[in-house]
């Protein structure tokens, strides 16, 4: 598990290093799983980048769907024994903390959804694409902290669409790249109508 937990922290301090600071200040006991849930948002985001052809991604994601849902149903380890680093943080997750695994699902399902949907045509789509990312993450944080409040949820939802929006805007030069559309069209006719007059 030790190897499993250094992997994680590595994966996530290479890609996300705000959060790989962060996690050094969630408590002891749920530090690993922090770092586990982290590194599965990296792993799932680095999925859409792998190719150009969408199935190649598609087939990624669907591997880590089957492998969420072969850990949801284990109740032992001996049900259910990952071999991939990740998998088995978020095993030990499963057996031995209350984590919402509706969640981590979500993320997948939004990312398969995500290749689909091609270009933004709105902010509102925008919002959409931060609940379901970011949004999530903090979801997952409040989890191992124990915090079940409303507000706090609320505020989770509103910061989460906020710092996806920030992803976007940080990754522009990399989505132009990869003809990617992630800025929405209702924006980008806004802008546009204002250069040209």
């Amino acid at each position: 598990m030790t190897n499993a937990v250094k992997y994680c922290e590595n994966e996530v301090k290479k890609f996300d290093l705000n959060s790989f600071m962060v996690g050094h200040y969630m408590p002891p006991e749920t530090r690993a799983y922090y770092f586990g849930n982290h590194a599965l948002f990296m792993e799932v985001l680095k999925s859409r980048e792998v190719s150009k052809e969408p199935s190649i991604c598609q087939t990624r994601l669907r591997w880590w769907e089957a492998t969420l849902a072969d850990i949801v149903k284990s109740e032992s380890k001996d049900d259910f024994t990952p071999r991939e680093p990740l998998a088995v943080v978020l095993q030990h997750a499963k057996l031995h903390s209350s984590m919402n695994f509706n969640l981590h699902q979500r993320l997948v399902d939004f990312q398969l959804y995500d290749i689909e949907r091609g270009d933004m045509q709105s902010i509102t789509e925008l919002e959409i694409y931060g609940e379901n990312t970011r949004s999530l993450m903090l979801y997952l944080n409040l989890h191992l902290l124990k915090i079940d409040d409303s507000n706090a949820l609320t505020a989770a939802s509103h910061i989460g669409r906020c710092l996806g929006m920030c992803d976007v805007i940080k990754k522009i030069p990399y989505y132009l790249g990869v003809h990617r559309g992630y800025l929405p069209h209702d924006i980008l006719l806004k802008v546009s109508k204002v250069l040209i007059i």
